[in-house]
C-alpha cells in the first residue's frame, strides 16, 4: 500500500505541474489570494508586508493587479489560484526591458510549479510584447530559492548588485538574472519531478529548489569512462611493452603512457 500511495502521489505531482495555467486574476480569487498574501513566510522576501484583511486584498486586486499590464494568477486545473506572476514594463529608452516577479502559496512549494510558471511566461511574453528584448529577475542575495527557480527556467545569472534597493527598511544586495528574446528558453512542457524541486526549506516569492542529478543525464559520463577504460586496456594488454609486429612501430612504455594521456585528454 505504501508503494501505491507513493506512486500515486508522484503521479499527482506530475499532473499538478503539467496542469498549471496562467490567467488574469479576478476579484473572486480574493480568498485564494489571502492564503499566500497573509503568510509571513511567503512574503518574507516580497516588497509588501503580509496582508491583514480581505478588504485590503480586494483593494489591491481591483486597483493594482487587474489594471496591471501583465499580472497573472498561477492556477491548478481546478481553477484555484495558488500564486501569482507578473511582468512590469518600462517606458521610453527603458521599454526594451521588463522585470518578472512571482509568489506561490507555501503548500505548493517544492513541486516545480514556480519554475514552470516562469517558463510559461518566458516562452510567451516576448511574443505578446514585441518591443521587449530583455526580461530581468531581481532576487535578494539570501533568497536562494528564487535564484534556483530562475536558473532552472533558463535565466542567466549576471552578478550581484550591492546595496541595490531598500526592502522593509534595509538596504539589500540583489542578484541580477536575465532572459533575452533570442535566448532558448526551456520548454515548459518538459517540467517533471525528475527535473524539478526535490526538497523544500523555505519559499518567499518562489520555490526552494534543490536539484538532484537526473540519472539519465549521468549516463553519458559513465559510458565515456567505460569507453576510456576499454581503450586503455587495449593498449596495455593487446600491445605489450616492447612488442613488435611487421610494419608497425616499436611500442615502448613511454609511447603507451603518451597514448593513454592523449586518450584521457580527448575523453575527459
Amino acid at each position: 500500500m505504501e508503494n501505491f500511495c507513493t506512486q500515486h502521489s508522484e503521479r499527482s505531482d506530475v499532473d499538478d505541474i503539467l496542469a498549471i495555467k496562467l490567467r488574469p486574476i479576478e476579484l473572486s480569487d480574493v480568498d485564494d489570494f489571502m492564503a499566500w498574501a497573509s503568510d509571513d513566510q511567503v512574503t518574507h522576501f516580497c516588497s509588501f508586508d503580509p496582508y491583514t484583511s480581505k478588504e485590503q486584498a480586494l483593494d489591491y486586486i481591483k486597483n493594482k493587479a487587474i489594471p496591471h499590464p501583465y499580472y497573472r494568477a498561477i492556477c491548478l486545473s481546478s481553477g484555484k489560484a495558488i500564486g501569482a506572476i507578473s511582468v512590469s514594463s518600462n517606458k521610453d529608452e527603458h521599454r526594451c526591458r521588463g522585470e518578472i516577479g512571482y509568489v506561490l502559496g507555501k503548500k505548493y512549494w517544492g513541486k516545480g510549479i514556480a519554475t514552470r510558471a516562469v517558463k510559461l511566461v518566458g516562452s510567451c511574453v516576448f511574443k505578446e510584447w514585441p518591443h521587449l528584448e530583455r526580461l530581468e529577475g531581481l532576487v535578494d542575495v539570501e533568497n536562494v530559492a528564487s535564484q534556483k527557480v530562475l536558473e532552472k527556467a533558463g535565466f542567466r545569472r549576471e552578478g550581484v548588485l550591492r546595496k541595490y534597493l531598500i526592502r522593509k527598511g534595509r538596504s539589500r544586495d540583489t542578484v541580477m538574472f536575465s532572459l533575452l528574446s533570442g535566448d532558448d528558453c526551456q520548454n515548459p512542457q518538459s517540467t517533471s519531478p525528475a527535473s524539478s524541486p526535490i526538497s523544500t526549506k523555505s519559499l518567499s516569492g518562489a520555490g526552494e529548489i534543490r536539484v538532484k542529478r537526473n540519472p539519465i543525464q549521468s549516463r553519458e559520463p559513465q559510458c565515456r569512462n567505460r569507453s576510456l577504460a576499454a581503450l586503455v586496456k587495449l593498449i596495455v594488454l593487446k600491445v605489450p611493452y616492447g612488442c613488435m609486429s611487421p610494419g608497425t612501430k616499436f611500442v615502448t612504455p613511454s609511447d603507451s603512457s603518451l597514448a593513454i594521456q592523449t586518450l584521457i585528454s580527448v575523453f575527459l
